[in-house]
Parts: structure tokens; sequence; C-alpha cells
């Protein structure tokens, strides 16, 4: 787990620029939603009061909007779980089912990885958002496939963790 935002912004910055200032842009949106109703730190204590605070707001909605926010102004982006469309150099997924449901990691990995083979020579960046982590399960599975992807130098994938400690980087590369 990283101390603060700016640790994570700056380990994701190295590998991919575009990557950080989307998720930056995710940041600011999803801090822009949760200030409509109580202020909201992005740090640890900051998310803990945003999942059980007294007026409780949902973390998943409140992502999802963010993301969807920064979609709709950056425009050529695939999302996932989305509508197929053209392919475009960024790709944001939400991963916020269980591990292994249709709208959890597992389900949209697939759909992701179905992306990237379609989408090999026009995609550069995917930015993954989970809700749920099972590294011995993504290391068995899915490990292999993301690193071939990866293996292009003009290629980033981002796995984002959140819970209700923040975030945490589960794979960059």
């Amino acid at each position: 787990m990283f101390k603060n935002i700016r640790d994570l912004l700056g380990r994701i910055s190295e590998k991919s620029g575009n990557i950080a200032r989307v998720f930056e842009d995710i940041l600011g949106e999803l801090k822009e939603l949760s200030t409509e109703v109580e202020p909201l730190r992005i740090d640890r204590d900051g998310f803990e009061r945003q999942i059980s605070g007294e007026r409780k707001r949902s973390l998943i909605k409140d992502l999802g909007s963010a993301i969807e926010r920064v979609v709709e102004r950056i425009e050529e982006i695939n999302l996932i779980p989305g509508e197929p469309g053209d392919c475009h150099p960024l790709c944001i997924c939400k991963a916020f089912g269980t591990w292994n449901s249709q709208q959890g990691f597992k389900g949209i990995a697939n759909q992701t990885i179905s992306l990237w083979l379609s989408c090999s020579k026009v995609n550069k960046d995917t930015l993954i958002f989970t809700f749920a982590w099972d590294e011995l399960d993504f290391n068995k599975r899915y490990r292999k496939k993301f690193d071939a992807q990866t293996s292009n130098p003009n290629k980033t994938v981002c796995v984002i963790l959140v819970t209700s400690q923040g975030f945490s980087i589960q794979y960059l590369r």
C-alpha cells in the first residue's frame, strides 16, 4: 500500500504519463463527487469515512461516476464494461464485482484481453480498477497474458486495487 497518492502517481508516471494523468483526473472527479455530500481527503482516513461515515456513500458508485466523467471528457477511450466500438490508445476497466464474477476481475480481464487482441496496433495504455484481488489466481491465469501484452515497451498496463484503505498498485508494467 502506498502512503499517499503522490507516491502512487509518481510510480505510475514512471511507466506511463498518460495513465498517471488519467488516474489523477479520476481522483479529482472522485474528490469532487464526494464533497457534494461531505468533504473527502484522498487518503486512508477519507476512504474509511466515505464507506462507513454517517452519510454513507458508495465508493463503487462514486468511482464509477468519476471514471465516466473522465471518459466523457476525453472521449477516445475504450471503457470496459461498455459498448464495443473503435479501438483507442487508452482503455479504462471497471472490475467492480467479486473476483470470479463477470463484472469482477476475471470477467473484465477476459474482455480486456479480447480488446488487446483486436486493438493490438492501437491500444497503448490500460488502467484497470478492481475491488477484489487474488494474487495466486492472477499469477496462474493472467500474468503471462499481461506480461506478453506489456513486453512491447510502448504498452503499459496498470491494475489498481481499491479498498476502504485507499488505492494500491497490484500490477504495473
